[in-house]
């Protein structure tokens, strides 16, 4: 489908209509550049922190979010059993600004919706402050690319990037069958969604040095950026089994939640949506090293694939020691993981122009024969605690879909007052973290924490805040 104002033969009303259909095709079109190919990779880290709610968690460097199944049925301690009530603080900034989800806004910006989107729940200093990578991707919506591409000094990003993204909370219950001679089973069941995102970037280094000026622009040239992003929605079926297997020499102690715990899931896994884009954008330049009014090539390409038919499955295994105050744990999440994706569909959408008078042109292809695997890498974890009556500690050590990752913190109980800190080290960035926790009564608190977020398109590290209440279970 081709939309061309100079195409429409209209009155003067349905002109006006088709020209803001054509602008409005022109926004959408360009935020799959903006939002695919430079926003993608810094929405993806950080998931279980940037949609937390719990702040006392946060304030310990965000470690215990995704939580060691095999030790969860061993029983929460006296300071975990709570339930959470999240202050959504976030909310406000970004209810106050929702025309910048709109394309048909004039105030449609995709840097700053995605931004929005990866971390909506916290509060966030200096959200709302433009930078080199904002106005760049705005004048690529509004089709007002500076031809000067120096124009846009301040932004630089990494040549590749890389990134992967799983949300995967399970929701349900566990039911212990009983024990026999100090064994202790159970099985649990539950659901819930399964959404992941993978990314990876190439920005010609060269573009990077011409836009901060280390060296000139080359007259006729060409510079690239090339992406891929690969997006999963589905719902997962779990079903698992956990057993306590008792260690006489563990059980000296005498606490009754020492052994050795294994647990496994099998998660049956409905897919609802895939949607895989392959993006190609050239800045090409003429004579002067100015971005070119004629390109001989497209300057905009991209091939995109969906699907709302797909099954597959993954597998958890999960083990963990409790002696006394200490536990211990090692696990595998994502075992085997796939979903096979079929009855695949594919269009291709063409930019004419970077600079001015766009043209849009959108092509569906014939339908794929072939399905489409898609395979996340396995997340290993390995995790450590200690527990007392005034302070305890946790810390974690995870390779995955982030790569290596780092979590650690600490919470020391002073009577009303809970003090609490730690930090995270994710794909080159550590981000500290605080917190206190003030204790209104024996059940109920309300907890706050101050971290650092890199969801921006510089990935610079920003302040947040979470707050939360905390509502302790009865005995």
């Amino acid at each position: 489908m081709r939309i061309r104002t100079s195409n429409l033969s209209c009155t003067g009303g349905q002109r006006s209509r088709a020209v803001g259909l054509v602008k409005k095709f022109r926004r959408i079109a360009i935020s799959v550049l903006g939002a695919i190919c430079l926003l993608a990779p810094m929405a993806v880290p950080g998931f279980s922190q940037n949609f937390s709610g719990d702040a006392r968690i946060i304030g310990m460097g965000s470690v215990g979010g995704q939580k060691n199944m095999a030790l969860k049925f061993a029983g929460e301690t006296p300071r975990e059993s709570y339930r959470l009530i999240p202050v959504p603080l976030g909310l406000f900034q970004v209810l106050r600004h929702t025309e910048v989800f709109n394309p048909s806004d004039d105030r449609f910006n995709p840097i700053r919706a995605i931004e929005y989107a990866a971390n909506p729940l916290h509060l966030t200093i200096g959200r709302n402050s433009d930078g080199a990578g904002e106005q760049l991707v705005t004048d690529l919506v509004n089709g007002q690319l500076s031809r000067d591409l120096t124009a846009y000094r301040g932004f630089i990003p990494k040549s590749n990037i890389k990134a992967s993204g799983l949300i995967d909370p399970s929701w349900g219950k566990e039911f212990h069958l009983g024990s026999g001679k100090g064994l202790l089973h159970g099985v649990y069941i539950g659901s819930g969604p399964y959404i992941s995102v993978a990314t990876n970037v190439n920005i010609d280094q060269n573009l990077i040095d011409v836009i901060n000026a280390s060296t000139p622009a080359q007259p006729n040239s060409s510079y690239t950026i090339l992406n891929r992003t690969d997006g999963q929605l589905a719902g997962a079926i779990t079903g698992g089994y956990r057993v306590r297997i008792p260690v006489p020499v563990f059980s000296k102690s005498g606490s009754g939640r020492n052994g050795l715990y294994l647990a496994a899931n099998y998660n049956y896994l409905y897919g609802l949506h895939y949607d895989t884009v392959d993006l190609t954008a050239r800045f090409d330049t003429d004579a002067a090293g100015l971005v070119t009014l004629a390109p001989a090539t497209v300057p905009l390409a991209v091939n995109r694939e969906m699907s709302t038919t797909g099954r597959g499955f993954a597998i958890d295994l999960a083990s963990g020691v409790v002696i006394d105050r200490w536990a211990f744990g090692v696990a595998a999440n994502g075992v085997g993981n796939r979903i096979e994706w079929d009855n695949l569909r594919a269009e291709t959408l063409v930019l004419t122009s970077l600079v001015d008078s766009l043209d849009f042109l959108r092509t569906g292809q014939p339908p794929l024969a072939a399905k489409r695997r898609v395979e996340l890498p396995i997340r290993y974890s390995t995790s450590g605690a200690y527990d007392s009556d005034r302070w305890s500690a946790k810390l974690e050590l995870a390779h995955g879909l982030q790569d290596y990752e780092f979590h650690g913190g600490a919470e020391y109980h002073l009577a009303m007052l809970d003090v609490r800190g730690g930090g995270r080290y994710s794909r080159d960035l550590f981000h500290p973290s605080a917190g206190i926790g003030l204790n209104l009564s024996e059940r109920i608190g309300i907890d706050v924490a101050a971290f650092t977020t890199a969801t921006n398109i510089e990935r610079e590290r920003k302040a947040s805040f979470a707050v939360s209440l905390r509502i302790k279970n009865k005995n």
